[in-house]
């Protein structure tokens, strides 16, 4: 399709959805040359945007070679239905009632279609990179050895933006899982990174979603991996979800003593000067 003008982005966005092309709004294929697309990166997540304008050179005989090849049938993402008469439905991860439809052939006045002519691309890519998880330990850097210590893992929900194509370009991205390597050959997963005891209503060393009992004294180093789902939305468009995850690991392992726990029966109180068995 060619438009006009170079086209605001969010207009590309909102005119893919209602000619139903869900190519060239999702992360069908990463890097390609469809109108707006976004995919997890390494560590990031990638927001790419073309847009085309009629250009100068000869039309040639060009036929009606590359758009999409059709058939079969595309499995939407999170988020994302279609209707009976064909509209799409595209409803926030984060925000489950934020939702907005387009009905097939609701074009945008302005953006028609123009003869086929020689285009002009332009192509523009901006990447957003989610926070690292955070790890601490209670009781603290420390731990008794047969008693469990409380690993937390701090990861929250936040929003990075940037400009695509001179328009605001933001990614939510949300943690959905958590996996814990407690240094000592034990791993655990957790949809929660945990909590710390007093907040729980709990006593000091209670067992907890993410706390594990060291059976070895030791030092032991803890990492900790958050998984990430995401969203974006360019300008005023809805927020559309990023097929996949990503899988971010703590930027700084976490070392922690743990210390045997030795108790000794004596027969008086221990005072000082005073000799005693077991003093």
């Amino acid at each position: 399709m060619r438009l006009k003008n170079i086209v605001v982005v969010a207009a590309v966005v909102s005119m893919a959805i209602a000619l139903g092309s869900p190519s060239a709004v999702f992360a069908a294929s990463c890097g390609s040359a469809d109108a707006i697309w976004a995919c997890p990166g390494s560590g990031s997540v990638d927001i790419g945007g073309s847009v085309e304008r009629p250009g100068t050179g000869g039309g040639g005989s060009g036929g009606s070679g590359g758009g999409d090849s059709g058939g079969g049938s595309t499995e939407l993402p999170p988020g994302v239905t279609d209707g009976p008469n064909g509209e799409r439905t595209v409803c926030s991860l984060v925000r489950p009632d934020d939702c907005y439809t387009i009905t097939p052939g609701e074009l945008i006045p302005g953006f028609e279609p123009t003869p086929a002519a020689q285009p002009v691309t332009i192509r523009d890519l901006v990447s957003f990179a989610p926070a690292a998880p955070t790890v601490t330990t209670e009781p603290g850097s420390w731990g008794v050895r047969g008693l469990h210590t409380n690993v937390i893992a701090g990861a929250s929900g936040h929003t990075r933006s940037g400009t695509l194509l001179g328009q605001t370009a933001e990614v939510n991205f949300i943690p959905v899982g958590f996996t814990i390597d407690y240094g000592d050959g034990t791993t655990a997963t957790s949809s929660t990174g945990g909590a710390t005891w007093a907040s729980l209503g709990l006593p000091e060393f209670s067992k907890t979603p993410t706390s594990h009992r060291y059976t070895t004294a030791g030092t032991k180093t803890i990492t900790v991996e958050v998984e990430y789902a995401a969203e974006y939305r360019v300008g005023d468009s809805g927020w559309l979800p990023v097929i996949g995850t990503l899988t971010i690991p703590t930027d700084t392992p976490h070392p922690i003593q743990i210390v045997r726990n030795a108790t000794v029966g004596v027969d008086k109180p221990c005072r000082t000067g005073t000799p005693t068995i077991g003093c």
